[in-house]
């Protein structure tokens, strides 16, 4: 195995040269530390680094090694830096624009749930509205309808009281009464209607005595009638 700079972390930690000093033996190299080191071997012929007294590299290549270390964990960590940022970046506009998104759908779906929930509750409304006036409504035309009807009935029942009475008087009084209490015109009527003739000239006396010839139940359905 030839001497060659190791990568691993046991290497790179380590204050001594990156290389295994077994592959690199009398060889010096420098270490993590900035130091120069030599691979001596032990007592068991296994060689270790040793740091070296004399540093014969002298100074101005130390630190031009130095330098380039530098320069080179600089640029790592610059790309580490770059990298971690942008990703931070990433990370951040993402979530941003999720949150918006999220807003802006979340916005969408209230409005949408809002207009649905009003368009709802306005037909729920109208509909309780329109029952319950049709309610009224019906209600009231059925009292207006059994006002009228009562008033009717009312007004029929007395009628009828009217003539039942009015039937039992005039039937205590005599034809000529009965037909005296009837105008000239009414008894011309009645007298057409039984076929019994009549001059027009005749006066009121003469036309009763003409309709004395009828019943008097005809003369009191006919009073009742023409009354």
């Amino acid at each position: 195995m030839a001497c060659v700079h190791q990568t691993t972390k046991k290497y790179l930690v380590r204050p001594g040269p990156p290389y295994p000093a077994q592959m690199c033996p009398g060889e010096k190299r420098l270490g993590n530390d900035g130091l120069l080191y030599e691979s001596i071997p032990n007592v068991k012929g296994v060689h270790r680094w040793v740091k070296v007294k004399d540093m014969s590299l002298g100074d101005s290549i130390k630190q031009k090694i130095l330098a380039a270390k530098k320069k080179v964990a600089g640029k790592k960590a610059s790309k580490k830096a770059v990298k971690k940022a942008s990703k931070k970046a990433v990370k951040k506009a993402v979530k941003k624009a999720s949150k918006k998104a999220v807003k802006k759908a979340s916005k969408k779906a209230v409005k949408k749930a809002s207009k649905k929930a009003v368009k709802k509750a306005s037909k729920k409304a109208v509909k309780k509205a329109v029952k319950k006036a049709s309610k009224k409504a019906v209600k009231k035309a059925s009292k207006k309808a059994v006002k009228k009807a009562s008033k009717k009935a009312v007004k029929k029942a007395s009628k009828k009281m009217t003539k039942a009475v009015l039937k039992k008087a005039l039937l205590k009084k005599t034809r000529k009464d009965i037909l005296g209490e009837l105008t000239i015109t009414k008894l011309h009527k009645i007298a057409k209607e039984h076929g019994i003739k009549v001059p027009s000239k005749l006066k009121k006396a003469g036309v009763i005595s003409k309709l004395l010839r009828l019943p008097k139940a005809t003369i009191v359905k006919e009073y009742l009638a023409h009354h």
